[in-house]
């Protein structure tokens, strides 16, 4: 781990800060004034942060304690890819809690509280320690050490032989009294090292019901109206490219069902993975941003879409914490290339079947740690090939396998991924018929 200083070009949105309060949560925010900021007529200006840099094999992490504690890049050193969204400048925009008023789209990961759309902290400075052992290193942020609201933490961890990163945030009630609140973590994503949505950008997002949160759409249901996914009225919006020219916003209904979400650009062949525990952190909801002016939020036209991970089910809902208590989860998110996409994973391997023409199926297998594993490949719990494979993050699996003429023409496949030691690391089932 190193602590250094990186410069980023500003606007001088923070001449313009001023303090309110949220009586409610008893917590202090800064609002824009958005009259003076204009009037100033602002252009940007190099500006220096500390940054602390994480590095293992697979991974380089940079936080960036004074904005937010925020994860601003995560570069997987097989492609040299940052896999975050990264504006090339810090830019108010108008989004962000009504009450406030402002948020800095700047990229990475943010943590927002204690009310939703980015909450009251994502850019403001937040105090951090260092930590690890010699298979890990550690950061942890924090955005107050007062006692009389909601305290939040996020212990951000990197193993020594991981291609994952481990985010594990800790909220806690130091008062007297019982607290409600909001906490989602956002991680702004722009997958293959671009910079930029690509249309064949494929979203995994298990949920076969959601609720809209906000569409540019109107032949959408309207905010709070359910809508089958991926598929509405023939549409296939588990693309980025079906999308049209139009922004939307929705939340896994009635809650995050599966531990698991991301999502995969087929042309640079490089998508992302988060792992969560779906009973405690009961919140998913994707965005993108697409048919809106990117000088809302910079100035070279970049663009990114967002996934969000929280305790309550959707930005309506809110957590609660009695007197003294505390919640904690670990989530785990790792890029991942070269599978064609991902079914389903785990916070050690991530796995893609599918059909393809000829009575063939396509095979992807992405570990997070270097492996001796086995493919095995049956139908209708019968075996029908199995394959000794040496993976590593370095080195992921695509298989294409001519099924043998015995092989059944329709029924269940399952794809299980196999660890030295007998462990099923991923494993998916998919109906096929040819």
């Amino acid at each position: 781990m190193t602590v250094s200083t990186l410069s980023i070009p500003a606007y001088p949105y923070q001449r313009y800060l001023r303090d309110a309060r949220d009586e409610a949560k008893n917590v202090v925010y800064k609002t824009l004034d958005w009259d003076a900021y204009n009037a100033a007529q602002p252009s940007p200006q190099t500006k220096s942060f500390t940054v602390l840099v994480l590095e293992n094999e697979y991974l380089r992490l940079t936080i960036l304690p004074e904005l937010g504690g925020r994860i601003y890049s995560l570069i997987f050193k097989p492609t040299g890819a940052n896999q975050f969204y990264r504006n090339p400048v810090l830019k108010p925009t108008r989004w962000g809690p009504a009450q406030q008023g402002w948020w800095l789209a700047a990229g990475g990961m943010e943590w927002c509280l204690p009310v939703e759309e980015h909450g009251y902290e994502s850019a403001m400075p937040w105090s951090y320690t260092l930590g690890g052992s010699p298979r890990e290193v550690t950061v942890t942020v924090q955005d107050t050490a007062e006692g009389g609201r909601l305290r939040a933490s996020v212990t951000i961890s990197l193993p020594a032989d991981r291609s994952y990163l481990q985010v594990t945030p800790r909220l806690e009630n130091p008062t007297g009294q019982s607290l409600r609140f909001k906490f989602w973590l956002n991680a702004m994503l722009a997958l293959g090292g671009a910079n930029r949505v690509g249309e064949d950008t494929e979203f995994i997002f298990p949920s076969e019901q959601v609720v809209i949160h906000s569409s540019g759409d109107r032949s959408l249901p309207g905010e709070r109206q359910l809508m089958s996914f991926p598929t509405f009225n023939g549409v296939d919006y588990g693309w980025y490219r079906n999308w049209g020219r139009s922004w939307l916003g929705f939340f896994a209904w009635p809650q995050a069902g599966q531990g698991y979400a991301g999502a995969y650009d087929h042309r640079s062949q490089q998508g992302m993975v988060r792992v969560f525990p779906a009973q405690l952190a009961r919140g998913l909801k994707l965005f993108a941003g697409k048919g809106l002016d990117p000088k809302l939020w910079t100035d070279d036209g970049s663009n990114y879409f967002e996934l969000h991970g929280g305790l309550a089910p959707t930005f309506w809902d809110e957590a609660t914490l009695g007197p003294g208590e505390a919640v904690s989860w670990t989530e785990y998110w790792y890029p991942i290339w070269q599978t064609g996409g991902f079914d389903y994973a785990t916070s050690e391997a991530a796995v893609k079947l599918a059909m393809m023409s000829g009575k063939r199926v396509r095979v992807g297998a992405f570990v997070t740690a270097a492996e001796a594993a086995t493919v095995v490949l049956s139908a209708n719990n019968q075996e029908i090939t199995r394959r000794q494979v040496a993976l590593s993050p370095s080195s992921p699996l695509a298989w294409e396998v001519a099924l043998p003429a015995e092989a059944p023409d329709s029924g269940t496949y399952l794809l299980s991924l196999i660890g030295h030691n007998g462990k099923v690391l991923a494993q998916i089932a998919k109906s096929f018929r040819w």
